[in-house]
């Protein structure tokens, strides 16, 4: 299970556990959607509606995800600009 991030001050601090977090989710909903295949208690409607639902939240972390790795790059260049 994950756990909660602890506040951090600095960004670049965080961002190592954003990724950790994001990489989590993926797994688990990669993994939600294996077992899904597997249940016999959904009818395909039901099956339908819940993938639609688990591809709308890989979709939107891996969008966030890119964000994070944006964020990483500018601050590496800023950091090796500094």
């Amino acid at each position: 299970m994950m756990q909660a991030m602890e506040p951090r001050t600095n960004l670049g601090e965080a961002v190592p556990d954003v990724a950790n977090l994001e990489a989590g989710l993926a797994a688990i909903l990669g993994k939600t959607a294996t077992e899904v295949d597997h249940v016999e208690c959904f009818d395909e409607e039901q099956r339908a509606e819940i993938y639609a639902i688990l591809q709308a939240l890989r979709s939107d972390t891996d969008v966030h995800r890119a964000l994070v790795e944006a964020i990483v790059e500018k601050l590496s260049r800023k950091a090796a600009n500094a």
